[in-house]
């Protein structure tokens, strides 16, 4: 984008926005501040997919270090099936975000300016325009979707299993209880939360992976409900895609809501 704004305007000497000077250096520092605006922007948005990229290796590193220990041999889940399994559920998350997430120059005046309100703690609870429990289902039809079972909605996988857990603020006493939602990860031999990877929208430490549940600080969790919630059916949800990169319309999952939550 930029090389072509690049190519076309400042080349033909008609750099109304004053970018080239910012992003390249050719005429010293900018002064135009719709230009320096521009610049910050496109420094942001760059950022957060840096951060996409920073957390789904993340989260290949940690799945395929899991199949370290398995043996070639074991038909239950064999060391070359894992390591299989690993790498698309990764490309297929990586590729979700990548291609579903939106930052916006609009997005990006609107985070800015809350912050500037709220002080530089605020967290912002859109990533890439949608909510930690739209992601959530986008991941796990994304991990259904790479690793596919003859089953319908069900995960192909012998190595790995996928749910989606949350916590919650409870008593709130007016208008619904804040709940946050992530999806985790069970490789074969674990069960629960112990040994297993967790995953959410960067609400958390802006970090995607975790290694116990990514929990909000002042919200409940009750790590024996293993209650399999479906998505609210009002809320705006990403394409998903699978280890190649094919898009796929979302997908609202079965279940109930959560208790308290439209």
């Amino acid at each position: 984008g930029m090389s072509l704004y690049r190519a076309y305007f400042v080349l033909g000497g008609v750099d109304s926005f004053g970018l080239a000077e910012n992003l390249y250096g050719d005429r010293g520092t900018a002064l135009n501040p719709i230009g320096a605006l521009l610049s910050e922007y496109l420094q942001w948005r760059q950022e957060q997919y840096d951060k996409i990229k920073a957390g789904a290796d993340e989260l290949r590193r940690r799945l395929l270090a899991t199949c370290d220990s398995r043996q070639e041999e074991n038909c239950e889940c064999s060391k070359s099936d894992c390591t299989r399994d690993a790498k698309r559920i990764a490309d297929a998350i990586e590729h979700t975000l990548m291609k579903s997430a939106s930052f916006s120059f609009r997005s990006y005046l609107f985070i800015m300016a809350r912050r500037d309100l709220k002080g530089t703690s605020w967290q912002e609870d859109r990533f890439g325009g949608y909510l930690c429990e739209a992601w959530v289902y986008a991941y796990k039809a994304a991990v259904t979707q790479a690793v596919p079972s003859s089953k319908p909605g069900a995960v192909g996988s012998k190595c790995f299993a996928r749910s989606v857990r949350y916590a919650q603020v409870p008593n709130v006493p007016d208008g619904p209880e804040p709940y946050h939602r992530w999806l985790r990860i069970n490789p074969l031999g674990t069960n629960g939360d112990e040994g297993a990877i967790f995953i959410d929208d960067f609400f958390v430490n802006g970090e995607m992976v975790h290694s116990s549940p990514p929990i909000p600080e002042d919200y409940q969790y009750d790590p024996n409900d293993e209650g399999q919630y479906g998505a609210s059916a009002s809320i705006a949800m990403p394409r998903h895609c699978d280890h190649d990169g094919k898009m796929y319309e979302p997908t609202y999952q079965e279940g109930p809501t959560l208790p308290g939550v439209d």
